[in-house]
Formats: C-alpha cells, sequence, structure tokens
C-alpha cells in the first residue's frame, strides 16, 4: 500500500471486495494506506474478517511489499475475462487509484494499493 492512501480510499477498497463490515471498521479506526501496509492477519481479523480472508488479505499485502516495484498492473481491455460488469467496474475503479490487482485463484480478485 502507498502512504497517501486515504482511510476512505482503504474503506472503498474493502467495500468494493464486499467486506462492508471491515470497511466500515477500517473508517471507524481510522486506518489509511500507511497503516493498512503493516497489517497481519490477526490486524486483518480486528476489522471483523475471517481467518481465510484475512490470511490472504495479509498475504496480498506482504507480497505488494515484497515486489512492489516488479508487479504488473492490469489495465483495461488488455486482459480478456469473464469477469461481472460489478466486477470490471471494481478493477477500473481501483486502477484510478493507483492499485494493483491480483487474481488469486478462480474468481477472486484482490487489490493492493
Amino acid at each position: 500500500p502507498k502512504e497517501h492512501h486515504t482511510v476512505e480510499e482503504v474503506a472503498i477498497w474493502l467495500a468494493n471486495m464486499g467486506y462492508v463490515d471491515a470497511a466500515s471498521r477500517a473508517r471507524s479506526e481510522e486506518i489509511d494506506g500507511e497503516i493498512l501496509a503493516s497489517f497481519s492477519v490477526q490486524d486483518f481479523r480486528k476489522l471483523g474478517l475471517k481467518l481465510g480472508i484475512a490470511t490472504k488479505l495479509a498475504a496480498c499485502v506482504r507480497k505488494n511489499q515484497a515486489d512492489r516495484m516488479g508487479e504488473v498492473s492490469f489495465k483495461p481491455g488488455n486482459v480478456e475475462s469473464s469477469l461481472t460488469l460489478g466486477a470490471e467496474r471494481t478493477l477500473y475503479a481501483a486502477q484510478q487509484m493507483g492499485w494493483n490487482i491480483m487474481f488469486v485463484g478462480t474468481g477472486l480478485m484482490m487489490a493492493t494499493m
């Protein structure tokens, strides 16, 4: 995550992935991009996420830190996919905010700052 991402952008990131309650909690706890960059599995769990999701998001944060410079981001129109309209909108919104998109497994999309 980039330090300049605001509390609201972090909340939008969580909400766009379907974690509305975690997004609300992130807002109330004032979690911005700088804080999110140091999040562990336990930190994501404190936002109310299940262990599996928390583990995946923490791994996503660690991966982003490890290869921030080498990660390739997808550009709309450059990737053939069967994304739903909602997923395409989420992808586009995330990219507009400078986030990198990773596809983890079948049908799971994660955005990293």
